[in-house]
């Protein structure tokens, strides 16, 4: 969630922005309507992550896991494209060793349903730390 805002707000931006100084109104517009943009981007990745964050097979999270980046790097500038793509793997790596951890956390109070979980969970670990 915050990181990857935080990602997204610090790369650069789409597209350059001209601006003429004799319209300072049309500047203001053009300026708000990419802060809208951004933040409906943004907004729709935290919705796609925490979608992730509960759902319960690989892959309904690997499915997220890709449309979570492709909505972030479609906007992105090319040059900034692998940088993004480094956050948001880290990001995918963190939030499976987050649910890694929430269901050991359960399997130690002898919640076991969730084993088949655990094994997948584990596999995204690996599979993202390579990549981070």
């Amino acid at each position: 969630g915050a990181a990857l805002e935080a990602a997204l707000r610090s790369a650069p931006p789409a597209a350059e922005t001209a601006v003429s100084q004799a319209e300072p109104s049309a500047a203001y517009d053009q300026v708000s309507a990419e802060q809208k943009e951004l933040n409906s981007i943004v907004s729709k990745i935290q919705e796609l992550h925490f979608k992730r964050v509960l759902c319960d097979n690989e892959a309904d999270f690997e499915k997220i896991s890709e449309e979570i980046k492709l909505t972030t790097l479609a906007g992105s500038q090319p040059d900034a494209k692998s940088y993004l793509e480094a956050k948001v793997d880290n990001i995918t790596r963190t939030t499976a060793e987050y649910k890694l951890r929430l269901l050991q956390a359960l399997e130690s109070i002898q919640y076991d349903e969730h084993d088949k979980n655990v094994k997948w969970l584990r596999k995204m670990v690996g599979k993202y730390s390579k990549t981070a």
